[in-house]
């Protein structure tokens, strides 16, 4: 079942998941696929940057615009507060938004003064799902999410 958007009804909202535990991606990314979401994964900032200026939809060969990004600031590598900000700043092509909407994902007690402008919503780790669902479909404007 897909989701419904006031929006666009006949297509998934597609949200890109930038983490560098695997298992943790994989268990969004099961979570949301149930709820009718497509998802995309990176682990690194860089994977993610070309993700979002490159990103073709495999079945399709189309661009598929992005319509949110989930991320932990902390990558394993240093630059994730450096993509937050690119992110925000729209200069990605393949965004149904500018700036596209961005929710943190961390340990981290508190969002770092540095990103405090740049993220639309936090949630702490490990992260309640069911807040998440909720989250994502008041940011993307959706009906319901299944």
């Amino acid at each position: 079942m897909l989701i419904s958007s006031k929006n666009d009804e006949a297509s998934p909202k597609v949200v890109l998941v930038i983490d560098a535990d695997s298992e943790f991606r994989a268990v969004l990314r099961d979570y949301l696929e149930l709820k009718g979401l497509k998802i995309l994964e990176a682990s690194d900032p860089t994977d993610a940057s070309l993700i979002l200026m490159t990103q073709p939809d495999p079945l399709h060969a189309e661009y598929v615009p992005i319509d949110l990004v989930i991320v932990d600031p902390i990558l394993g590598r240093a630059g994730g507060p450096q993509l937050i900000k690119m992110i925000k700043s729209g200069k990605f092509p393949h965004t149904t938004r500018a700036p596209i909407p961005v929710v943190l994902l961390s340990t981290l007690p508190k969002t770092p003064n540095e990103l405090q402008a740049f993220i639309d919503a936090q949630l702490m780790k490990p992260v309640d799902l069911k807040k998440l669902s909720t989250l994502i479909r008041e940011i993307l404007n959706l009906d319901q999410l299944p």
